[in-house]
């Protein structure tokens, strides 16, 4: 469950520009098998250089936004204040600020505040037998071996999400 682990911001940073170059591709395939759609925005005209320069912007962006954390504390949220977006986003975007931590809302709809508790070695999974099932000793080292590379950190717990889609 990838929500339920806390990892390199850096991860998160390769994730999202690598969704710009997918979702790019993903709507020009979309347009030569069926046309642009009427009224649709031209995303299926995007170069590979103007993804390249949507990627070379937002990094330094999100660097300066992390600085500003680290020395203007008190301004952490200013962008999440007053923001300035179509109403159709902002029905969503009161929602996701509901849900993040510190959010009203983040202990009773976060998937990780649901899923998860902070103890002193770090997070666990909760007791939850129908959300979660433990898995064998056999499979627990054979996933194990398959992470441990990609992890800096030791590999706390894992568990089998019970009902999710697409797994088994």
């Amino acid at each position: 469950m990838d929500d339920a682990c806390v990892g390199h911001a850096g991860w998160d940073l390769m994730r999202y520009c690598v969704s710009l170059v997918l979702a790019a591709d993903h709507c020009a395939r979309l347009s030569a098998v069926h046309g642009r759609v009427k009224h649709q925005a031209p995303i299926d005209q995007l170069s590979s250089q103007q993804v390249k320069t949507a990627i070379q912007g937002f990094l330094p962006s999100d660097h300066q936004t992390c600085n500003l954390r680290i020395l203007q504390p008190g301004q952490f949220n200013r962008s999440l204040r007053k923001p300035n977006m179509s109403a159709s986003l902002l029905k969503s975007f009161i929602k996701a600020k509901r849900r993040a931590a510190g959010g009203k809302h983040f202990y009773t709809k976060s998937t990780l505040a649901q899923s998860v508790q902070l103890e002193p070695s770090g997070l666990r999974f909760k007791s939850l037998p129908h959300t979660f099932k433990l898995i064998t000793d056999i499979e627990y080292q054979a996933l194990k071996v398959q992470f441990a590379p990609y992890m800096d950190d030791e590999i706390l717990a894992i568990v089998e999400r019970i009902h999710a889609a697409g797994f088994r």
